[in-house]
């Protein structure tokens, strides 16, 4: 997951003012609220581990995205933004396969 900072970052500017507190709001909510998902039943390389791991997040997703055109947003920008936020957490994922393990060594050489 990426530090809140970059959320702040990518919206930054006077079209998206006040973004910050709304993120703060939905971070809160997610850290209140954290779905559930099981872990996988078969092992990595497992071709149904994939199809497996899909079924568990397309109800979550499902919701969000109702919840996010019941609140006014079009169904084309909330795919829209889920498919750039995916790609944001890709990339990131790509350049650093385990963030707070960069973390942990940044905390020790600060200490």
């Amino acid at each position: 997951m990426f530090p809140k900072d970059f959320y702040r970052t990518k919206l930054s500017g006077p079209e998206h003012s006040g973004v910050s507190s709304v993120d703060d709001q939905i971070t809160q909510h997610i850290e209140d609220n954290p779905m559930n998902i099981p872990a996988p039943t078969g092992v990595p390389g497992d071709m149904t581990r994939s199809l497996e791991c899909e079924h568990h997040f397309s109800a979550p997703i499902r919701i969000l995205i109702d919840q996010a055109v019941s609140a006014g947003w079009t169904a084309m920008e909330v795919f829209t933004a889920i498919e750039e936020v995916v790609k944001d957490q890709r990339q990131a994922q790509m350049l650093d396969p385990d963030p707070a393990e960069a973390s942990e060594e940044i905390a020790s050489v600060e200490t």
